[in-house]
């Protein structure tokens, strides 16, 4: 009977897990905008040589984020097609180097998960791989970031 019990709570832990990391890649994405900055709906082609450059508004009404932000449910799609890439790898790594715990396993696997983060988040996001690549590195910022106040909250309070 435990057994029945504990099936559900698995998919719920897994569910809480891809919710709350699609809140940072999504995060992710809106600090990676501040970086950016807003981009015009319609660049203008070649030189205006009417154009008053004083006069150009740097921040205009017509411009939209460079990075759409991706809802939950999108956040959480690229998280799992991520995580599946890293159960892949960690896979492969058993049997090539003995175990992901060696250093050129773990480097391997941190490349390969910032590269899958990266192409994912630019084919599931209309946007360019160098901006999917920024907000990769947010991503994963932030995930050491949280992991830092949970780990260290967790050795002050002995948890």
């Amino acid at each position: 009977m435990a057994c029945l019990l504990f099936i559900p709570m698995m998919i719920g832990g897994a569910f809480v897990i891809l919710f709350v990391a699609a809140i940072v890649l999504r995060l992710a994405v809106i600090i990676a905008n501040k970086v950016i900055g807003p981009v015009r709906k319609t660049e203008p082609i070649g030189w205006d040589w009417d154009a008053d450059e004083d006069k150009e508004d740097e921040f205009p009404m017509d411009a939209e984020p460079a990075i759409p932000k991706p809802s939950v449910w999108s956040g959480m799609r690229i998280v799992f097609l991520v995580l599946l890439i890293q159960i892949l790898l960690r896979f492969v790594l058993d049997s090539a180097f003995r175990g992901p715990d060696q250093w050129g396993g773990i480097l391997l696997l941190a490349v390969m998960t910032f590269a899958a983060l990266t192409v994912f988040t630019a084919w599931l996001l209309p946007t360019t791989m160098k901006r999917a690549a920024l907000v990769s590195l947010f991503a994963i910022l932030l995930c050491i970031v949280v992991g830092m106040f949970f780990g260290g909250t967790g050795i002050v309070f002995g948890l």
